[in-house]
C-alpha cells in the first residue's frame, strides 16, 4: 500500500461512523508493555455495531515507542450488513 493510502482509507471509514465511541474494559501495564481492551460502538447508516478491540503498547524510557491496534472488523462488517464472504 502506498504511503498515505491507509490513512485516507481509515479516515473515510471513521467518517462513516459519526457517533463512534470506545468503552474501556481493562488496562494492564508492566515495565515494557501495556494492553488496553475496549469495545468500539457506533452507527453506519442506520445500523449499529459493537466490536472488541485491543491496543498493545511497547514502552521505552517511560514513553510509548509503538502502538498496535487489533479490532474485529469482520464482526463489525457483518453487523452493518456488508458482504463478508470473501473476507472469511
Amino acid at each position: 500500500m502506498r504511503p498515505g493510502c491507509r490513512a485516507r482509507r481509515d479516515r473515510r471509514r471513521f467518517e462513516q461512523m459519526p457517533d463512534l465511541e470506545f468503552e474501556r474494559k481493562r488496562v494492564l501495564f508492566s515495565s515494557g508493555h501495556g494492553v488496553s481492551e475496549f469495545v468500539m460502538r457506533g452507527t453506519v447508516g442506520d445500523k449499529t455495531f459493537a466490536c472488541d478491540g485491543v491496543d498493545v503498547f511497547t514502552l521505552r524510557d517511560g514513553l510509548i515507542a509503538r502502538k498496535d491496534s487489533y479490532v474485529d472488523w469482520l464482526r463489525d462488517a457483518r453487523q452493518v450488513g456488508l458482504d463478508t464472504a470473501e473476507a472469511a
